[in-house]
């Protein structure tokens, strides 16, 4: 018995970076290359198989960036695939409980 399950995600986190705050009530939203010159979180899944930024024809990756405190939302739509112990002692009246589990790669 395979023991993973998938998960098909938008993920959004936020922080804040005071370079990007001029006191402006104003935001902008950035996608496609732009995207990969502001620094964003080292996040990854723990407990992942394997994971995959979904796209189409353009990439989903955006970020927001508020231009009042420099607060920044980075949203991204993934699939991943999780390991997780089952116990199928109960099956096919079992309940599985799985997590996903994710942290920062330096920090």
């Amino acid at each position: 018995v395979f023991q993973e399950y998938s998960v098909d995600m938008y993920l959004g986190q936020f922080w804040q970076d005071p370079r990007l705050a001029f006191g402006l009530d104003r935001y902008i939203i950035l996608g496609g290359e732009a995207t990969d010159k502001l620094w964003v979180p080292d996040t990854f899944f723990v407990n992942s198989m394997e994971s995959k930024l979904q796209s189409m024809m353009f990439t989903n990756k955006k970020v927001w960036i508020s231009l009042m405190n420099g607060t920044l939302m980075l949203s991204a739509r993934l699939v991943t695939r999780n390991s997780c112990k089952f116990d199928l002692r109960n099956y096919p009246l079992d309940q599985q409980t799985c997590h996903v589990a994710f942290e920062s790669c330096k920090y």
